[in-house]
């Protein structure tokens, strides 16, 4: 059965759990990507200079989304305000890849001073049948924490980041956005306080719940599923 009394493991245990999330990062895949990026892209940053990325013919080289989002991912690290790089982004961080994303499954990352606001989520999100993982729920008394909370990263397609200045100060949720980015999974941040996310680059628009927390349901209801489904 869940077990609620888990939390977030204490801040003693972040560097080996940090640890983990960053081990898990596929090498061989950067390597690949990045050497192709490499041959497509040309290192000047002369803003008069035309780019000559052609970004059809560079995602088309990948199969899956995700392996299309780490090569823009890695091309914006050179390109940050590049026009063509940022369609690129567009196309592959639509509505209907946020779905199918959410269909692989739902994680959310937050920190522990923020935790009774997650659970209220994932409960809300339950009662419009949207499944969301979380570790105070779904971690079973039998399972071990860190194993339990990697095998659901690499299950889920997409990452709700409760987003506040705690959260933001937390390394452990640090490393829960930046492994799931590199991966070219998404990251949609949930603003359940304000807080200045102008560091954070993870392409999707938040959702604020920070005024509202029925409207911000609702919003996030309507971005999952075809239809705002009413209890």
């Amino acid at each position: 059965m869940p077990v609620f009394c888990s939390g977030r493991q204490t801040l003693d245990k972040s560097s080996h759990f940090i640890g983990i999330f960053y081990g898990m990062i596929r090498v061989s895949n950067w390597l690949t990507i990045g050497m192709y990026i490499n041959t497509m892209t040309n290192r000047t940053h002369n803003p008069n200079m035309k780019p000559n990325i052609n970004v059809d013919e560079m995602i088309s080289r990948f199969n899956s989304p995700e392996q299309k989002r780490i090569a823009l991912r890695k091309a914006l690290q050179s390109r940050p305000d590049d026009t063509y790089l940022r369609k690129g982004v567009a196309q592959l961080t639509s509505t209907q890849h946020i779905r199918r994303s959410a269909m692989q499954g739902v994680f959310i990352s937050y920190t522990r001073a923020d935790e009774i606001f997650a659970f209220n989520l994932r409960e809300a999100l339950h009662g419009q049948h949207i499944y969301a993982w979380l570790d105070m729920m779904d971690v079973d008394e039998d399972d071990e924490w860190h194993t339990a909370v990697r095998n659901a990263m690499r299950r889920c397609g997409l990452m709700l980041a409760v987003m506040s200045p705690n959260a933001l100060k937390d390394p452990i949720v640090h490393a829960e956005r930046e492994y799931f980015a590199d991966q070219g999974k998404l990251v949609l941040p949930v603003i359940h306080k304000r807080c200045d996310m102008s560091a954070t680059r993870y392409w999707l628009m938040p959702i604020d719940f920070s005024h509202d927390f029925d409207l911000g349901i609702y919003t996030l209801s309507l971005l999952l599923r075809d239809k705002y489904i009413k209890r």
